[in-house]
């Protein structure tokens, strides 16, 4: 059985500091890495981040967003008290606590090796969803297209999913916007019931992009 080795940083600050914007292919130079080995790391809000300084905002964002401000637009603005996460060795399983984000709220979370392309390197994982507190309203992170799915959809496998055995990465988290109206109590899917397809919008309309980041953390494992 491979055992895995896990490492994470207690921000993202290095990633995009570390890298050279102004050369054709963004390529690390000495990033001010600073590990914590464990399994379990932190998730920050992005506009706590230098995401809107480095590379990505200074090479990638305007070949993808030229009508927009990464200074703007690269960070969404939901709140955050806390966000934690850790994959299970042996399952690859994705676990998570969550707290003050927005309330029943559908997000959806990404993978995305260090330095790569943050639209064509990126690996859709899951989803997840908060409850009337902005907490998580399970514990994994699943494929859900119903908000039932949120507690009973498939947990996602960390390592089939990226197949990958060894990397440094990013975690970068979406939101796709409230799934249920607490004054109606109606879902927001095709018949307003927890079972059918929800209606949330596909990020970005479907097109290449990957502004409105929420927030953001850093793995390695080897």
């Amino acid at each position: 059985t491979m055992t895995m080795k896990f490492f994470s940083a207690l921000c993202i600050l290095f990633t995009m500091n570390g890298i050279s914007a102004h050369a054709a292919t963004p390529t690390i130079t000495s990033p001010p890495f600073l590990f914590k080995w464990g399994k379990r790391f932190p998730l920050l809000r992005c506009s706590e981040t230098s995401l809107t300084n480095g590379a990505y905002a200074n090479y990638y964002f305007p070949m993808y967003h030229p009508s927009s401000s990464a200074s703007t637009t690269l960070c969404g603005g939901d709140p955050l008290n806390s966000f934690w996460m850790n994959v299970r060795q042996r399952t690859g399983n994705l676990r998570f606590t969550i707290s003050g984000a927005n309330p029943y709220n559908l997000y959806e979370v990404y993978w995305l090796p260090v330095a790569d392309d943050p639209v064509t390197s990126r690996v859709l994982l899951g989803q997840f969803t908060t409850d009337s507190s902005g907490s998580g309203t399970d514990q994994f992170i699943r494929q859900i297209s119903n908000a039932a799915d949120a507690t009973s959809g498939t947990i996602v496998n960390f390592w089939s999913t990226t197949g990958s055995t060894r990397d440094l990465g990013l975690f970068l988290v979406y939101s796709r916007g409230p799934y249920f109206d607490s004054e109606t109590g109606q879902y927001n899917s095709q018949d307003g019931s927890d079972n059918t397809s929800l209606n949330n919008p596909i990020l970005w309309g479907g097109s290449s992009g990957f502004s409105g980041i929420q927030y953001a953390g850093v793995l390695g494992y080897y």
